[in-house]
């Protein structure tokens, strides 16, 4: 279940996103043509494109930035190109080279910063810790602090720009700093700009079992957003990050008794009334069908001005089908997959 949620993962964190079914074309156009323009060696005119991005807030119809999507195109691109050691040295030289034509963007810094952090992850690998070789895990370690080291040592110039943010909770998150630290760095982060949604995905990540967190702290995490202003994300960020998560591996976070269904709710007409794609309302309608809630189902549907298409749903135009003759009274229920196991809906 939730092909269409995975599509998320492509402005995630560092580490190796989930498989694509369905396709939300602005954000793969982006990060397909970043990549490609890495190995191009077009890095001047990406770095334009870093700054332009930042210096207009720029955003995709569903409302997520296109900065975060940027960067996570610029980090696969080196990653994709880079099939050697001697390969990350040019990549560096290159990037250090461009610093120098350019010291004044922070982008151009955050730049080097994201290229020592996708050097370590591809050094790693993806896998499982005990997987790792104690070699490539020291390796790992070290280039995650030259990452770091960027980062930290320019902070006074840089932290304007709200993905230094992202890539100090990343690099962080990674190399296990404890978890004040990182708290300290994500509200710092949204207290300068609480809508830059990537800060919010990115704390969220680490607090998940498989980095040593419980589902209890992502759900208390979640419903701390309406005591903390979202800036013009405002209560819909409770949305956006349940969206995350279930494109993060963990799908029934929203049925969690511990999150109160009626905020989300709100979330949902809350993104709805600025942003009403149709791949937003389609994330709404999974999950409130997912809840067996009927009545918030069709009340989903009867918001959408462009329902989703065959494309965005992907492997989910099933599920999304069967959700909306549910709620319609075409059907009496279905049964629904999910984590491995069969559930009804009725």
């Amino acid at each position: 279940m939730r092909a269409l949620l995975s599509l998320l993962v492509f402005a995630c964190v560092s580490l190796p996103c989930h498989a694509v079914t369905g396709t939300y074309e602005p954000v793969v156009s982006m990060h397909v043509d970043v990549a490609r323009r890495v190995g191009a060696g077009q890095l001047d005119g990406l770095l334009q494109d870093a700054d332009r991005l930042q210096d207009s807030q720029e955003r995709f119809p569903d409302g997520r930035w296109k900065l975060p999507v940027f960067y996570r195109g610029l980090s696969n691109g080196f990653a994709e190109h880079a099939s050697t050691e001697s390969d990350w040295t040019r990549y560096q030289a290159d990037v250090t080279a461009l610093i120098a034509r350019h010291p004044a963007s922070s982008n151009a810094w955050l730049m080097l910063a994201v290229l020592h952090d996708s050097h370590a992850w591809a050094v790693r690998g993806g896998g499982y810790s005990n997987t790792v070789s104690a070699a490539a895990h020291a390796r790992f370690r070290a280039l995650l602090e030259q990452s770091r080291e960027v980062l930290n040592r320019h902070k006074a110039a840089l932290s304007s720009n709200p993905h230094w943010y992202v890539l100090r909770l990343d690099v962080g998150g990674s190399a296990g700093d404890d978890e004040a630290e990182l708290d300290a760095v994500f509200e710092e982060g949204v207290r300068k700009t609480p809508s830059y949604q990537q800060i919010w995905f990115t704390r969220l990540h680490f607090l998940t079992p498989k980095w040593g967190g419980s589902i209890e702290q992502m759900v208390d995490f979640i419903s701390h957003v309406p005591r903390h202003p979202a800036g013009g994300d405002g209560i819909g960020m409770v949305a956006r990050l349940l969206w995350f998560e279930d494109a993060d591996g963990y799908p029934n976070l929203v049925s969690q008794p511990g999150l109160d269904w009626a905020v989300v709710k709100k979330s949902y007409d809350d993104i709805l009334d600025r942003y009403p794609a149709g791949l937003v309302a389609g994330l709404s309608i999974l999950q409130a069908c997912g809840r067996s809630d009927k009545a918030e189902t069709l009340h989903l549907l009867a918001r959408i001005k462009t329902p989703p298409t065959p494309a965005e749903l992907g492997a989910d135009a099933v599920l999304y089908k069967q959700c909306t003759d549910w709620a319609n009274g075409r059907i009496p229920g279905f049964i629904l997959r999910e984590g491995g196991k069969d559930r009804e809906i009725h």
